[in-house]
């Protein structure tokens, strides 16, 4: 029973050290390819959240809704399951997520975990030569791999929202901020950037 323990153990550690290595070499691509695919990514998020932007406006006017003051980017972890991995721009007032109106709009990522499928097929073909794992074991595996895709393609949405900062100043209610939250779909999130209304008339004063 010992040995086959030890057996076993062997086994998943060599799957993981396999999907570790693969993972890796399309993570270092991916990064090196970014630079040129930011400013069409920046296009279409800027694009998702304008139309979200739209639904909000014309619920502002009609006083539905408040001012607009958060603007949340949240992975959807069912996408990934569903080979359609995207991110929900939702648009908020003072409330957050407390609001009772829903303003948003599905944002397609798939750039970053397109990679993953093709580590998970590579996986499932290594599982099929033996019977020694679980599928729950392997489920684990590739938990952990696309654990690895989601932290890259969250640094790069940094960038990304850095880089487009400017054009969302005019969503910006007059005297307050609109902050760009990103996480998971009604789970944690964290605060990237802060966009301010008047900023872009400032930054020219100070030129």
């Amino acid at each position: 029973m010992l040995n086959e323990k030890m057996i076993k153990r062997e086994i998943i550690e060599r799957f993981q050290s396999t999907a570790d290595e693969i993972s890796e070499r399309y993570r270092l691509e991916l990064e090196r390819s970014f630079p040129q695919y930011r400013s069409e990514a920046g296009t279409g998020l800027l694009q998702a959240i304008e139309s979200a932007g739209r639904k909000y406006q014309k619920a502002e006017n009609a006083g539905e809704t408040g001012p607009l003051e958060w603007i949340w980017l949240s992975f959807l972890r069912s996408s990934l399951l569903d080979d359609a991995p995207c991110y929900r721009i939702d648009l908020y007032d003072a409330k957050g997520r407390l609001s009772e109106g829903e303003y948003a709009e599905m944002w397609d990522y798939s750039y970053v975990f397109q990679p993953y499928y093709e580590i998970e097929k590579k996986i499932m073909d290594l599982a099929e030569r033996q019977n020694r794992l679980k599928p729950c074991e392997i489920n684990d595996i590739l938990s952990r791999i696309s654990v690895s895709f989601r932290k890259t393609a969250d640094r790069q949405i940094i960038q990304i929202f850095h880089s487009i900062h400017l054009e969302l100043v005019p969503m910006a209610a007059e005297g307050k901020s609109l902050k760009i939250m990103l996480g998971d779909y009604m789970d944690e999130a964290e605060l990237i950037d802060e966009v301010w209304y008047g900023e872009m008339e400032e930054r020219s004063l100070e030129r």
